[in-house]
């Protein structure tokens, strides 16, 4: 009975999620349904590291263990340094979300850039909306922020504003955007028509700022909140108040589960109605 169970344990493929503050993730429930449905022998747990003892040797030993895991804010930028290879979807952006381990060699994917896209395409779908892709305005200048330039980029959008309070030291790292600050920011809207939050702001743990919520945004056609802890932010209450479509980042935050999910087991999935299915369940 104990070597079969030993046997058992063995078998069991491993993964996490790295990151410095997860009391709140839903990462574990997600991946656990996923697992369920598709009868696998599977294992997620949270690594919460602080950012004194990231990059230890603790810290890289646990993680040599697992198959894979996903990378969280704020390591989503520092991790590259420790990784063999990187996509080139990842290489484009500059962060990585996402980890496989394959012959004791990390390589580093973000899936975030597959489900930004996946959700937004299927809000606008679900909503009948068509955006006019001429000017579209990004909150922040973090890894979240380049991930959705690239993949804004890549839905045809002309103009991208990425705004930050840091406007010269955000420069080098956006050269094919306008980066403005924050006093800027409601002139930038008038001639846009979708916002894009990539910022803390609106999450529960986070206090409300002034500098998202004295935004015009009247003009927009869709906003997106990448925060989804309260589901519905200031942000998009303010949205909503003004009959202004919107979402959170839920379905995005499945959406890029089951990506990794691919990666990881190297598989294909109905990524669309298997993300419906754990939305009902979540």
């Amino acid at each position: 009975m104990h070597k079969k169970q030993s046997e058992k344990n063995l078998n069991v493929e491993r993964f996490g999620l790295l990151g410095e503050t997860l009391t709140y993730s839903k990462s574990p429930q997600i991946h656990q349904i996923f697992y369920n449905m598709h009868h696998l022998e599977a294992d997620y747990k949270l690594y919460e590291v602080s950012k004194d003892d990231f990059g230890t040797e603790k810290m890289l030993s646990e993680l040599r263990l697992l198959s894979g895991f996903n990378v969280t804010i704020p390591y989503k930028e520092v991790i590259i340094p420790y990784l063999d290879e990187i996509d080139p979807v990842a290489k484009r952006i500059g962060a990585v979300n996402t980890v496989k381990q394959i012959n004791n060699r990390w390589i580093g994917y973000n899936t975030d850039y597959y489900g930004f896209i996946a959700s937004f395409e299927a809000e606008l779908q679900k909503l009948k909306l068509e955006t006019h892709k001429s000017r579209a305005i990004v909150l922040g200048s973090g890894g979240a922020a380049k991930m959705v330039v690239v993949a804004l980029e890549d839905l045809g959008y002309n103009e991208i504003v990425v705004v930050s309070r840091n406007v010269s030291k955000i420069e080098p790292f956006f050269p094919n955007c306008r980066c403005v600050d924050y006093v800027w920011l409601n002139q930038m809207v008038l001639s846009s028509d979708v916002l894009v939050n990539c910022t803390p702001i609106g999450h529960k743990s986070i206090q409300s700022s002034e500098l998202i919520g004295n935004t015009t945004l009247e003009s927009q056609t869709f906003v997106f909140d990448l925060n989804y802890s309260p589901l519905m932010t200031e942000l998009l209450i303010r949205a909503n108040a003004l009959n202004v479509p919107g979402c959170n980042g839920l379905f995005m935050l499945v959406a890029q589960a089951l990506k990794a999910e691919e990666i990881w087991y190297d598989q294909k999935y109905d990524l669309k109605s298997i993300t419906k299915s754990i939305l009902e369940q979540i």
